[in-house]
This record gives C-alpha cells, sequence and structure tokens, in this order.
C-alpha cells in the first residue's frame, strides 16, 4: 500500500496549512495520509 506522510510542526497558522495541505494530498491523490506529530514529542 502506498501513502504519504505530512510532518505537522510549528506554530498553529502553519499547522493549520499543514493539514489543509495533507487534506487536499489525500483527496487529489486518492492515498492515506499520514499526519507526523512527533516534532512535540522532544
Amino acid at each position: 500500500m502506498q501513502y504519504k506522510i505530512v510532518q505537522i510542526t510549528c506554530g498553529l497558522g502553519n499547522q493549520m496549512f499543514q493539514y489543509a495541505f495533507a487534506n487536499s494530498l489525500e483527496y487529489h491523490l486518492q492515498i492515506p495520509i499520514l499526519l507526523d506529530k512527533s516534532w512535540y514529542e522532544t
């Protein structure tokens, strides 16, 4: 199975853009998109 990963980082504005970008990719590419939030664990 093919999928893409989008990393969520930085401030709220960037996070909103990254989330919207991931949703757009999922819609246009018709493949699952995973959100990587490991940046917050450091």
